[in-house]
């Protein structure tokens, strides 16, 4: 199997995969949000919930419980997506190392299996899954689902319009 067909394969798994940990900061963003408007202002659920004083507190805390779920959930799918990050970073290395040594050789394009387009595309498409799997990383670590809700869109088009 060529590099462009693993590459093409394993990228678009990857960005299937990551739509599990997705899903998980999308259940996190919602219900931080309903922890933020039970702190915030009165409603009438609210104002039964005051009531009866500890339910407020309860319902908070129901609410952080879950959110943690989440956030351990989204840890184990991109504990499980680990392999795929592997196999990505050795095709972007691989992708790189014949894109040099083909510019540097000034290697004739009908003699590369591979266009230098092409590696081209491929390890720039490496690197957005790989700089995404970071944001995942750092977006788990402080509870953020913000900026991985803003990057998913660029995942999404770039595994849409893959060139190779």
């Amino acid at each position: 199997m060529s590099l462009d067909t693993i590459g093409r394969e394993t990228i678009l798994l990857f960005v299937e995969k990551s739509r599990n940990v997705v899903t998980c900061f999308r259940a996190l963003k919602q219900t931080d949000e309903k922890v933020q408007l039970m702190n915030g202002n009165a409603s009438p659920i609210l104002q039964v919930l005051d009531q009866h004083s500890p339910a407020r507190e309860l319902m908070i805390s129901a609410f952080l419980k879950k959110m943690e779920i989440f956030r351990w959930d989204a840890q184990k799918y991109l504990k499980e997506m680990d392999p795929l990050k592997r196999k990505i970073e050795q095709i972007a290395l691989h992708a790189s190392t014949i894109y040099n040594r083909a510019r540097n050789a000034n290697v004739a394009q009908e003699i590369l299996s591979l266009s230098l387009n092409t590696l081209e595309a491929i390890n720039k498409a490496c690197q957005i899954c790989l700089n995404y799997w970071l944001l995942l990383e750092c977006a788990i670590k402080d509870c953020d689902p913000h900026k991985v809700l803003e990057e998913t869109e660029i995942l999404e088009n770039m595994s849409k319009t893959l060139k190779f």
